[in-house]
C-alpha cells in the first residue's frame, strides 16, 4: 500500500486542509473497514477499480468514479473492489459550502456524484486529473481548477469559530463562542448547519474525538490517559463516543487490524 499526504500551499490553503492518495493491488486488498467522522468533506477521484460502500446487511453499493463525501455523525463502511488508485482532496470544514454552492446539511452521512454538484466541470477535470503524471501533478491539475472558480468567501466569523474549536480539541462551549463573535448561539448553530454540515456542539465532539484517536494511533498502550489530553472526564465518556462515532467500544475498534481506517484521521 502506498499513501501520501501533503498540506497545499498559497491560494490553495483558503479551501484545501490536504491533498492524499492511495494506491494498492489486489494482492494487499483490505476487507471492508469503517471511515470515521473527522469534521471535514472530502472530494476523492478513483481511477481504477471504484470503491464499494457497504450497507445493513452486507449490501454492496458502488461509488461513483468522482465523489463528493458529506461530513459524517457516524462510521461509513468501505472497501476496495480490486487494484486501487486514488487521489484526494480534504476540505476545510467551513470551506465546502462556499467552494461547492451546496448545502452541507443536505450531504450530511452521504456520498455524492461530483457530476451533480459541478456538472460538465467533473467531465474535463477527471481527465486531466487521470493522465496527470504522479502525485504533484494532479494537485497542480486540481489547484489549476480552483482558479477558475468564482467562489464567494468564507464567513470569517465561522473560519474564527472553528479555529477555536480545533484549538481547544472541542473544549471551547459553544456559548462562549457565540458570545466572542457577537452572534446569537441560534444563528451559530444555523450557519453551522447549513455550511459545516454539523452543529457547533456535534463539531466540537468529533473534534475531541479526532484528537483521542490521532494521540491513541502513536501510542495505543495508555488509552485513558490519551482520553483525558483529549478533554474526556471519564472512561464511560470516552466509550459512549466511541460507540457513537465508530459503533464498538474503544477495544474493539483498535482490537481489530485496521488498513485504512487510520489513514484519514485527521490529526
Amino acid at each position: 500500500m502506498n499513501y501520501s499526504e501533503t498540506k497545499p500551499q498559497g491560494l490553495s490553503a483558503r479551501f484545501v486542509k490536504l491533498y492524499w492518495e492511495l494506491s494498492y493491488s489486489v494482492n494487499e486488498m483490505s476487507g471492508p473497514e469503517p471511515v470515521l467522522p473527522d469534521g471535514c468533506v472530502e472530494i476523492i477521484f478513483d481511477f481504477r477499480d471504484r470503491f464499494l460502500t457497504y450497507h445493513r446487511g452486507d449490501v454492496a453499493e458502488i461509488q461513483p468514479r468522482s465523489i463528493v463525501a458529506g461530513q459524517l455523525t457516524s462510521s461509513l463502511v468501505i472497501g476496495p473492489s480490486g487494484e486501487t488508485d486514488i487521489f484526494g482532496v480534504r476540505l476545510n470544514s467551513e470551506s465546502a459550502f462556499s467552494l461547492l454552492g451546496i448545502s452541507m446539511f443536505e450531504i450530511r452521512d452521504q456520498i455524492v456524484d461530483l457530476h451533480d454538484v459541478i456538472g460538465a466541470d467533473e467531465d474535463e477535470l477527471f481527465e486531466k486529473l487521470a493522465a496527470a503524471d504522479g502525485f504533484n501533478e494532479r494537485i497542480a491539475v486540481f489547484e489549476k481548477y480552483l482558479v477558475t472558480l468564482n467562489v464567494p468567501p468564507v464567513v470569517a466569523e465561522l473560519t474564527e469559530c472553528v479555529s477555536i474549536l480545533r484549538s481547544t480539541n472541542g473544549a471551547k462551549q459553544i456559548a462562549h463562542c457565540a458570545a466572542d463573535l457577537r452572534w446569537s448561539e441560534r444563528r451559530l448553530e444555523r450557519t453551522f448547519n447549513e455550511q459545516i454540515g454539523l452543529s457547533p456542539k456535534l463539531f466540537a465532539r468529533i473534534i475531541r474525538f479526532q484528537s483521542l484517536l490521532a494521540s491513541a494511533d502513536k501510542d495505543k498502550s495508555a488509552l485513558l490517559d490519551h482520553a483525558f489530553a483529549a478533554g474526556y472526564y471519564d472512561q464511560s465518556h470516552m466509550i459512549r463516543d466511541f460507540r457513537n462515532f465508530a459503533g464498538v467500544t474503544p477495544m474493539e475498534y483498535f482490537g481489530r487490524d485496521l488498513m485504512l481506517s487510520g489513514l484519514f484521521v485527521d490529526a
